[in-house]
């Protein structure tokens, strides 16, 4: 048995004092190669503990541990971080005043220290993965939803991470634009990138998780394969909230 790539122990975050935390003592791994998928209602915790892995949200108390190393110690070097765990966003966070070349470019040059020669190499292989090579000089208000969130998608891809985050990568989406954006993440998953996803695309959970979570009210309240999950899930609580949305 090797060691999980990501082991979270007794993760808790509370945002103000006397308030219900967002996450109340989570334990969970991710293998390397491993795509899990998280799923819950909307307040229930989940984009919560993705921001917490890659600490843009600083928990209050417990351990994130990546490849053995505790990520919250006050010595770990959270730029090495990030640039390790790659996250895709709901709203894409691309910079409006650069083209997707500059967007993708920008932490290779500035975080990796490439040159520019290498970074765009990387931005073009990129961008080619996500069928946008056509799109490098193209600035993000040019691009439909879609578009952009596969640009956000390789904007990761080309900080070469060991663990992808997604966090309701098509919520923010036209129903016609989905598609594409699944596809990519798809791919991703048959080449054996290790994922976090947080979504409401059942039928991505259904084709590409390895495990399914159900988080509700900070806890998660039932794992299994997509099959027990989605299909015979145990709880009655996380019956009630795949019949109201599948």
């Amino acid at each position: 048995m090797t060691d999980p790539l990501l082991k979270i122990i007794n993760l808790r975050k509370q945002y103000r004092p006397n308030e219900e935390p967002a996450l109340k003592d989570i334990n969970m791994e991710v293998k390397k190669g491993e795509v899990v998928v998280i799923i819950g209602a909307s307040g229930s915790g989940k984009s919560t503990l993705l921001r917490c892995v890659n600490r843009l949200v600083e928990p209050t108390s417990g351990k994130i541990l990546f490849e053995g190393q505790n990520v919250l110690d006050p010595s770990y070097d959270i730029n090495q971080l990030r640039t390790q765990i790659g996250m895709v966003f709901q709203n894409f966070n691309l910079f409006t005043h650069l083209t997707v070349m500059n967007n993708i470019t920008l932490g290779l040059t500035k975080v990796k220290g490439l040159s520019v020669e290498e970074a765009e190499k990387i931005a073009f292989e990129t961008l080619e993965m996500v069928d946008l090579s056509d799109k490098a000089d193209s600035y993000p208000a040019q691009l439909s939803g879609g578009q952009a969130q596969r640009v956000g998608i390789a904007r990761a891809l080309a900080m070469n991470p060991k663990l992808m985050l997604f966090d309701e990568p098509t919520s923010a989406l036209d129903p016609e634009l989905v598609g594409g954006v699944i596809e990519i993440m798809e791919k991703l998953a048959k080449e054996h990138m290790t994922m976090m996803v947080v979504t409401h695309e059942m039928g991505f959970a259904k084709e590409a998780a390895d495990r399914v979570l159900f988080v509700d009210n900070g806890v998660i309240l039932e794992e299994g394969t997509p099959e027990e999950i989605l299909t015979n899930p145990k709880s009655q609580r996380t019956r009630q909230f795949l019949n109201r949305i599948l």
